[in-house]
């Protein structure tokens, strides 16, 4: 199929589709006959979940990465509160409360579950709600129904397992009705494993839809991800889920139905497989680089234990290759990520000075602890931060010195009314714990820099001085120490739960600025 004709394809489901669903008969097409499914074939869930989260949501106190406040689900699935709305509404929190297990849990999550379908059922057109109806959400929340059924919901009342069973037809129906109109390749692939799901649990064979569904998420896939198997965003939380998504497509299939899928799946998993294997800090999670864009809006960054499951079963390839425009210094105790590509803003850091330059950011883990959430540049310009990232020209070298590994990158962001330059020189200790770097900054005119340090939610900032900070992460302690005569040191009381220190630079015209920073585990 040539890529007009796609387009023009696309074009018209997603104009049919939207006359479709505004029409005042759509919701009576959706079926609702809970007997198409056969809850014995729904599968055990694979994943293990947060046992600290799950008790969290029982004591009202669980805060979402990056929030102040606690996270209240009962009114967010009502609609009183719409914050982290696509969070709540996928139910893969569901999972953490398995882990706490109990009568408790069970009973909790089939009062939200009941609320929220109440809830969305007496709402006219309740379909058109673009956050909890997106092609994305129902389809985590189809997948999560299935996958956790046999916690809440196998030992409830028959008039209980019913209203779930006749809302997973529902939500079926909606999506086979509407998935096709994503242009977006994340959201749609969400749907078509949830559609696999639904094939896999019913009462009649479905073999053939599985295959065809299954062939078409492989073709989208193929078409997301470059030669080494990374997703072309730029976003390791992106690439994990969809890591997650054909692991968990593959195991559905095995488990319920003769294996359709390609012999090339396989292939596909081992490529993905390593590179997020690529992309695990010390503490056993994933790295926070957002890339050019975050596609998931539903799946928060995953948990260790999730990431060690997801690796455990999959043959992963003897691959030479890294990811695209990305660089890792390891040791045995430490490890840095830095992004060397030059990309567009990112769209789900939750910062309130945001731009940065997006080139050259950095993230640190020490033993267990992810210290640095990030480290980047903005650039200040007539009073306005200011986007430099287009055009930019990159130099990138990584060696190894005694005992040190090294870093040296060099970008140039020539543009219509002034030159800008940075180098960043890395040096990670390979014997303990220790990061150093040097900042270098040179422009055409006069403008202020400032070097941004975003630490994880963990960290504490104890004994502010003027060149240095003492963190603490429980019981280990780090010290944060900088050297430059003329700086302007700001501590961010931001909105996020990230402490956040920003060191200013006033550069004139011609003149290059140098900033030297460290942070060093004490114990």
């Amino acid at each position: 199929m040539s890529w007009s004709f796609k387009k023009a394809v696309d074009a018209w489901h997603c104009c049919r589709i939207s006359l479709l669903k505004e029409s005042l008969f759509y919701g009576l097409s959706l079926n609702r006959s809970g007997n198409i499914f056969d809850v014995n074939k729904f599968i055990t869930d694979p994943w293990a979940g947060n046992l600290k989260v799950g008790r969290a949501i029982l004591d009202c106190s669980f805060v979402v990465d990056g929030d102040t406040e606690p996270l209240n689900i009962l009114d967010t699935v009502t609609g009183a509160n719409r914050k982290n709305v696509w969070y709540v509404t996928g139910f893969q929190w569901i999972r953490d409360l398995q882990a706490v297990g109990g009568n408790s849990s069970r009973k909790y999550v089939r009062h939200v579950v009941s609320a929220f379908i109440n809830s969305y059922r007496k709402a006219g057109k309740f379909w058109l709600e673009n956050e909890s109806w997106d092609s994305e959400v129902v389809g985590e929340r189809i997948v999560n129904w299935i996958l956790l059924y046999p916690f809440f919901a196998a030992g409830a009342n028959d008039k209980f397992q019913r209203t779930v069973l006749s809302s997973l037809a529902e939500h079926f129906s909606h999506l086979q009705k509407c998935y096709k109109a994503e242009t977006d390749p994340y959201p749609r692939l969400i749907a078509l494993k949830a559609l696999i799901y639904c094939y896999c649990s019913m009462k009649t064979d479905q073999h053939r839809k599985v295959g065809r569904s299954a062939h078409e998420m492989y073709e989208i896939i193929g078409e997301c991800i470059d030669e080494v198997g990374m997703f072309k965003g730029g976003s390791p939380a992106d690439h994990f889920h969809i890591f997650r998504s054909l692991l968990e497509t593959r195991f559905v299939v095995k488990n319920s139905v003769a294996d359709t899928l390609d012999s090339k799946f396989v292939v596909m998993i081992s490529m993905m497989a390593h590179i997020t294997r690529f992309f695990r800090m010390c503490d056993g999670g994933i790295s926070n680089h957002h890339g050019a864009a975050v596609h998931s809006r539903v799946s928060f960054m995953p948990d260790r234990h999730i990431i060690d499951t997801a690796l455990s079963v999959v043959e992963i390839g003897s691959y030479a290759d890294t990811p695209t425009g990305f660089c890792k210094l390891e040791t045995k105790k430490s490890a840095v990520i830095i992004n060397t590509k030059a990309r567009t803003a990112r769209s789900q850091f939750n910062h309130p000075s945001e731009p940065g330059i997006n080139i050259f950011d950095l993230e640190a883990s020490f033993g267990s602890n992810r210290v640095l959430h990030r480290s980047d540049m903005s650039v200040l310009y007539n009073g306005l931060r200011t986007r430099i990232d287009e055009g930019a020209r990159t130099f990138t070298k990584k060696s190894t010195q005694r005992d040190v590994l090294l870093f040296e990158g060099e970008v140039q962001f020539p543009n219509r009314f002034f030159d800008f330059a940075m180098r960043r020189e890395v040096e990670l200790a390979i014997s303990g714990q220790r990061l150093g770097c040097t900042d270098f900054v040179l422009s055409s005119i006069r403008m202020d820099a400032w070097i941004r340090f975003v630490f994880t939610a963990a960290v504490r900032m104890r004994e502010i001085n003027k060149k240095s900070i003492l963190l603490s992460i429980g019981a280990s302690e780090y010290m944060f120490t900088f050297v430059h005569d003329d700086t302007n040191i700001v501590t961010s009381e931001s909105r996020t739960a990230y402490p956040t220190i920003e060191i200013g630079l006033p550069i004139n015209a011609g003149h290059p600025i140098e900033l030297n920073w460290s942070i060093e585990c004490l114990k």
